[in-house]
């Protein structure tokens, strides 16, 4: 990807988001990497970031290209991830960084406190990485932001395994079964064993991959179907299984003996199989390149399509989120109001209390009142928060000046994943116009994770920024806290 810039020092920030993600989709020692990326003001030296899962942590390295740069590269880095919803799991930062070629660098063990939560996101998550690289002892500053994807191939399957003359199965005796596709090329093959006298012990199921199509099957779930067609849940295994991987499984039968004219009807066992596999990577490019110098009328922006994402449990979330829009819309299944200066808009009681204390304490209050006045917010806000509220969805591409009106409110109605969906917002969006005013806003509000964030972005970029030392005067005065804080961080760089 080529970009053509005005020359001086560049900061340059990859956002690369991986998704559906889960932590069994690779190998272990194995890895997914991302696209390369120039980073021709540094002196047109090439990276990567590379996730790797370990043992029982997740690695994420900075990983330098072998190409036609020079040997050595001084650098300062910063490289962190990132849960769907934009919490941060884990990050580092270090300065004047010596890189040779092909050389690593990064999150290691760091994560493995927080690999549960990576672990646990199956085909409905995704995770994002990100990297940014700079040389501060340059004045003149540009910044290009690079948006790349990765989309894991992932599909979801079921098959009803009907078995037979169930009481006339001896122990150790094999029912074999292939598992097709539409196409009819096998994928795996299985076997149904009983153990124990009179079966009383359990069910062995074995299951052998058998073909290259399936890279990695991460999710076996089982259900007893009964005789009136319901289905209840008999094992859960979440796992890596790859080709020619054997996965070795045993069940109790006492829940089946007990209810055997709820599960043996004619004496056939019915077993209900869910399982989510991944065929490998559909795409791996970067699809996005904003360059922007620090005066904001300056931007190049450079796209690229890429497919879009369609697995089942996408679709059932857009399904539960359109029920939840059409739920908040509709005037006649709500039961209260909100009312601004100037407008009302209808509402549902239990959600606005669910979500917020102090709507919860206005309900609560003076229940003769039909309206709930909120008189200090806008007629545009309002409506974006009661839609939050009730479906937990936000716009990505709102104006700062709007997250910020959210931010505030968030903040005064006691809206928690609201106020930090917000914040995170900032923290994502951090440039040197407006650094200075989002570290007031954290100081202001007393957001602990925002304000590191902005302090470390603000100490960095001091030589980037001219009006650096007027600024810290005016703060000396104002808030000399804050100052003295800004002071120690510069005096132990």
């Amino acid at each position: 990807m080529d970009v053509t810039y005005k020359g001086g020092a560049l900061e340059y920030i990859l956002h690369w988001n991986i998704d559906p993600f889960c932590y069994y989709w690779i190998k272990k020692r194995e890895s997914i990497w991302s696209p390369t990326f120039c980073t021709k003001a540094l002196l047109k030296t090439m990276w990567k970031l590379r996730i790797m899962p370990k043992d029982d942590y997740l690695a994420l390295y900075l990983h330098r290209v072998n190409n036609e740069g020079p040997d050595k590269i001084k650098i300062n880095f910063h490289v962190a991830l990132l849960e769907a919803e934009g919490s941060l799991i884990a990050e580092r930062k270090e300065r004047n960084i010596i890189f040779d070629k092909s050389f690593s660098i990064g999150l290691d063990s760091v994560v493995n406190q927080d690999a549960k939560i990576v672990r646990s996101s199956l085909s409905n998550s995704s995770l994002t990485a990100r990297c940014r690289l700079w040389q501060s002892d340059k004045v003149a500053f540009e910044t290009s932001q690079m948006f790349a994807k990765t989309i894991i191939d992932t599909h979801q399957r079921s098959f009803v395994w009907v078995i037979e003359n169930f009481s006339n199965i001896k122990p150790g005796v094999k029912r074999v079964l292939s598992v097709q596709e539409d196409s009819g090329e096998e994928l795996m093959t299985g076997n149904f064993s009983l153990k124990g006298r009179h079966c009383s012990e359990g069910v062995v199921l074995n299951f052998v991959l058998t073909t290259q199509k399936i890279q990695c099957l991460v999710m076996l779930r089982w259900y007893l179907v009964d005789t009136k067609g319901s289905k209840e849940e008999w094992f859960h295994s979440e796992d890596s299984l790859h080709e020619k991987d054997e996965k070795h499984l045993f069940f109790s039968t006492s829940k089946i003996l007990d209810n055997i004219d709820l599960y043996l009807k004619n004496d056939t066992l019915s077993l209900l199989c869910e399982y989510v596999f991944s065929s490998g990577i559909k795409f791996n490019d970067i699809v996005r390149t904003i360059s922007e110098d620090s005066s904001p009328e300056t931007k190049t922006v450079i796209s690229k399509s890429f497919p879009q994402l369609n697995t089942t449990n996408k679709r059932y979330e857009k399904l539960l989120l359109d029920d939840l829009v059409e739920m908040c819309r509709n005037v006649s299944l709500s039961d209260t109001k909100v009312c601004t200066s100037t407008a009302t808009f209808n509402a549902h009681s239990a959600i606005l209390s669910a979500r917020s204390r102090k709507f919860r304490e206005k309900l609560q209050g003076d229940k003769r009142k039909k309206c709930i006045e909120v008189k200090d917010l806008d007629d545009d806000i309002l409506p974006l928060i009661l839609l939050y509220m009730h479906t937990a969805f936000l716009k990505d591409d709102l104006p700062w000046k709007i997250v910020l009106k959210l931010y505030r409110a968030a903040k005064n109605y006691d809206i928690p994943s609201l106020f930090k969906k917000c914040s995170d917002f900032f923290h994502m969006n951090l440039t040197l116009s407006n650094v200075w005013e989002t570290l007031l806003l954290a100081e202001k509000f007393q957001d602990k994770d925002l304000k590191t964030a902005t302090l470390d972005f603000f100490i960095d970029h001091e030589k980037c920024i001219p009006e650096f030392k007027q600024l810290t005067q005016v703060l000396e005065k104002k808030n000399s806290k804050l100052f003295k804080e800004i002071r120690n961080r510069t005096s132990n760089k």
